[in-house]
């Protein structure tokens, strides 16, 4: 909450900054104006000193050569006019300097009552980048003095319920777009002209978190950075999904990653019963002893993150024992589940900021949730209920991430090449208390395929890694 105040309190700050720019321009311009005028106002006045010269002149003069001081008045007369009517164009013509310093003060007002709407609406983000609703109609209503919306003030039975909308500030209409922007009523929709600053990241991708702090990165989301890890260039989109490497500039893919499923709604966060499922009662439960060393409850570790990691790729096996999660490795197949929980507990065991575990069933749904109607690596829609034989491809299981078609979200082999244990049982079948989820290479199974397993080994099988973030 503290820091989403910072962030609010420092946008703030940036976009009275910005429009301060404005106004300064605006006042320059007036400046120039007004000089313009006095430097006018000064050949009057020298004109003026011409004209007594040459009356006084008129009047030595006047005996001896009247016809000539006839002229000379007529000349003098005649200047005088001409600066005359350039003194009155200039102060008063289409372009003339009160036109324009009253066009300068009637934008200044203008954008004055569009930074008032502006501040609030960026101030009305929640950590996560979204906008609700109920944040701008409290600030608007509380932080501008005589804002009216549909005719009247903000009230809770007159409020903002859908946008874009359109407030009245100072006599101005002042719409607020979909995506926070702010502009008035009559100039360009596009949202182009006051686009919300971009919020600054504590970690850019490809750089390391170090230290004894996790960074904080934005993009379409808020996901937390542990220490240990970085970024994937190229990879920091979040609802495309973010990717994590414990290697800098993981652009090659050599180290161990792992993608963010955001946990924006908690209530949200909890077992899809509606997911096909053989053999299995709807009161499927969560395993025990699943959980890594520190994490004492699965909903809270994750709320208090507000998501959670997922391996990018199925359980691999470097030399003998190394547990990895790296494309074109070897998969860990011939696992039992009981055996698959314990080492997905040893991934990172010396780094405070993170701990391993094996899935559970609730986080292979939410992972199901997030992925859900996004483009898989061949530009198809992936759709997690329904199996598709272009993700199925035979006698490639002891290879992570080969098929380009069962990749979403920049996560691989969701629906083929290994079955997966998660920790999760059931109540159904005493004999095959164990669940496996998706399917394998040759077993056309959806990705959110649940179905009873005898927990022994199985040369289709395999298992999945997330990251609970300290």
């Amino acid at each position: 909450m503290i820091s989403h105040f910072k962030n609010s309190r420092t946008l703030k700050i940036k976009v009275k900054f910005l429009f301060n720019l404005k106004f300064i321009k605006v006042k320059v311009n007036v400046y120039k104006l007004l000089k313009r005028n006095i430097i006018i106002e000064k050949n009057k006045r020298i004109m003026e000193d011409l004209l007594r010269v040459n009356i006084i002149k008129l009047k030595n003069q006047e005996k001896t050569n009247k016809g000539i001081t006839l002229i000379a008045l007529v000349i003098t007369i005649i200047v005088l006019l001409i600066l005359a009517g350039i003194s009155i164009a200039t102060l008063t013509g289409e372009n003339g300097v009160l036109n324009k310093a009253n066009t300068a003060k009637e934008e200044t007002t203008k954008q004055e009552a569009k930074e008032k709407v502006q501040v609030e609406v960026i101030g009305s983000f929640d950590n996560n980048g979204k906008l609700n609703l109920e944040e701008p109609n409290n600030n608007l209503k509380n932080n501008i003095l005589g804002l009216t919306y549909e005719g009247n003030l903000i009230t809770n039975d007159n409020k903002i319920e859908v946008l874009p909308a359109i407030v009245v500030v100072d006599r101005y209409n002042i719409k607020i777009h979909e995506n926070g922007n702010v502009t008035v009523e009559g100039e360009d929709t596009g949202g182009e002209d006051t686009p919300i600053p971009p919020v600054i990241n504590e970690i850019e991708p490809g750089e390391k978190v170090t230290g004894d702090k996790n960074k904080t990165y934005t993009k379409n989301g808020t996901a937390v950075i542990p220490v240990g890890f970085a970024i994937v260039p190229g990879l920091d989109d979040i609802e495309e999904g973010l990717v994590i490497s414990d290697v800098a500039n993981d652009i090659e893919n050599k180290g161990n990653q792992f993608v963010w499923i955001p946990i924006i709604d908690e209530t949200l966060y909890e077992r899809n019963t509606s997911y096909l499922s053989k053999n299995i009662s709807a009161k499927s439960i969560n395993d025990t002893n699943y959980l890594p060393d520190g994490i004492e409850n699965e909903e809270a570790a994750v709320r208090s993150a507000k998501g959670f990691y997922i391996s990018r790729y199925e359980a691999g096996k470097e030399g003998t024992n190394t547990l990895v999660s790296k494309k074109g490795v070897t998969v860990w197949i011939n696992i039992s589940q009981e055996n698959a929980k314990t080492i997905a507990k040893t991934m990172f065991a010396s780094n405070t900021h993170v701990k391993s575990g094996l899935i559970s069933g609730i986080q292979w749904d939410m992972t199901m949730g997030f992925v859900n109607g996004k483009m898989d690596g061949t530009n198809k829609t992936y759709d997690v209920t329904k199996s598709d034989s272009s993700r199925h491809i035979s006698g490639i299981v002891t290879i992570s991430g080969k098929n380009e078609a069962d990749k979403v979200c920049n996560i691989y082999d969701l629906e083929g090449n290994a079955y997966e244990y998660v920790a999760e049982k059931n109540t159904y079948d005493t004999n095959n208390p164990f669940i496996g989820r998706g399917g394998c290479f040759n077993y056309n199974n959806s990705a959110s395929y649940r179905y009873t397993k005898g927990g022994t080994t199985d040369s289709l099988g395999s298992f999945r890694l997330v990251l609970y973030v300290k």
